[in-house]
């Protein structure tokens, strides 16, 4: 799909100029939206990142709030819990045209909000192991 739409045979015959960029871009966009979520449900998250992010590279294509989840869902995924943070205000900013994706976005980005601005506390050190007084021997005759 990536390679069609690139080359420019996935845009139907006779669609306007003005409308081929848009169309490319946002199966260019779609395409790597999936190969990023396969991606994800592998748990193969370094992947995953990698394609979300390209999903959204079309500057032509209109913003994808699932995309901008599955991204923050994604780098909380892998402890980068502030750019998590930043990718799920992405999805609430560019879902305001979905108010049901809009809620979760807005749930996703409400729970980073609480783990990055209370981190769990790192476990205590274990305590030293007490060191015995070396025991007291009578003097020798």
């Amino acid at each position: 799909a990536i390679e069609l739409a690139n080359s420019g045979e996935a845009v139907p015959a006779g669609t306007p100029p003005a409308q081929a960029g848009p169309y490319k871009d946002t199966l260019v966009s779609m395409a790597y939206a999936a190969l990023g979520s396969v991606d994800f449900n592998n748990k193969n998250y370094p992947a995953a990142e990698q394609n979300l992010r390209k999903s959204m590279e079309p500057s032509q294509a209109p913003p994808d709030p699932i995309s901008w989840s599955q991204l923050a869902l994604t780098l909380q995924r892998q402890g980068e819990k502030p750019d998590a943070l930043t990718a799920s205000q992405k999805c609430v900013e560019v879902s305001t045209n979905t108010p049901e994706v809009g809620t979760v976005c807005k749930n996703l980005q409400n729970y980073l909000q609480k783990i990055v601005s209370n981190p769990p506390a790192k476990p205590a050190a274990p305590a030293a192991p007490a060191t015995s007084a070396p025991a007291s021997t009578p003097p020798s005759k």
